[in-house]
């Protein structure tokens, strides 16, 4: 082995991504971090066994319509996210892509990949929080809005909008200084300003 192909080797061997070769879609070369991942460290629970044994089933048409892809073009295939069942059942959701490559002589795809588990986890987490705090701001009895530095409205809910008798396109022309007392502006404006 010469020595670019050690390094490309330490290379693939080092990376934190899921990185896998599979040819008619039996897996043929699969890094550390993908064994780890997939199969607990185990390499003969990867090496010689389908692709589609750790498909999750959310992902299967997906997957096949890859699989399918591949056959017919030479092209790599844009980032696409997948979810995979590991050998003790649990669901991963990877995002990754693929290319045709050779290895050991024959046609074959290069898969490359990362776990992006924990991040689907907390995107969820924020959008649920998101929507209560939405939900909390929606049905208040309370005027809350939202205005710019310099007091432009860019948000009222419906209870403040009820009590001004504006409805969101009259109101988000205005200022906050537009809808108080002329006695207060000088106040309210040095606040804004």
């Amino acid at each position: 082995m010469s020595g670019d192909q050690e390094n490309f080797t330490k290379l693939l061997e080092l990376s934190p991504m899921l990185i896998a070769i599979h040819s008619d879609g039996i897996f043929t070369y699969a890094n550390p971090y993908t064994i780890s991942l997939l199969a607990g460290g185990d390499r003969s629970r990867i090496i010689g066994r389908p692709t589609s044994q750790f498909v999750h089933s959310e992902s299967e048409g997906t997957a096949s319509k890859h699989l399918s892809e591949r056959e017919h073009t030479p092209h790599t295939i844009k980032y696409t996210k997948l979810k995979l069942m590991t050998c003790d059942g649990t669901v991963v959701t990877t995002m990754g892509c693929s290319t045709p490559i050779l290895y050991d002589g024959r046609p074959s795809v290069l898969s490359i990949g990362e776990n992006v588990t924990e991040t689907d986890i907390l995107v969820a987490a924020l959008q649920e929080s998101e929507e209560k705090f939405r939900l909390i701001v929606e049905t208040a009895r309370d005027a809350i809005y939202k205005c710019t530095y310099r007091g432009d409205f860019v948000y009222m809910n419906p209870a403040g909008l009820a009590m001004l008798g504006h409805t969101a396109d009259t109101l988000y022309r205005l200022n906050y200084t537009d809808i108080i007392p002329p006695d207060a502006k000088s106040q309210e404006h040095s606040f804004y300003m």
